[in-house]
């Protein structure tokens, strides 16, 4: 007979920030879809093209983002499930 442990409940601080939906608007996803083509071909992470896909995705969590607010899991602890 193996013990039944109680799962780790997350106790750390609270954390909050705007979480995409699934799925986005199909419009969304073609011009994340081809910015990201054109991030990938630039070869780079740093510079105009990479600036200007991260400055779409943040409009994108503004317009379309939702607030999620979960507790932050601290060291040593695992997830529920």
């Amino acid at each position: 007979m193996t013990p039944n442990h109680a799962a780790q409940v997350p106790d750390g601080p609270f954390m909050s920030f705007q979480a995409i939906q699934h799925p986005l608007p199909e419009v969304v996803q073609s011009r994340l879809k081809m910015m990201s083509v054109a991030v990938h071909d630039a070869g780079e992470h740093n510079g105009p093209v990479f600036d200007e896909f991260d400055e779409y995705l943040n409009k994108v969590r503004d317009v379309l983002g939702v607030e999620h607010l979960r507790r932050e899991f601290l060291p040593n602890q695992r997830p529920i499930g």
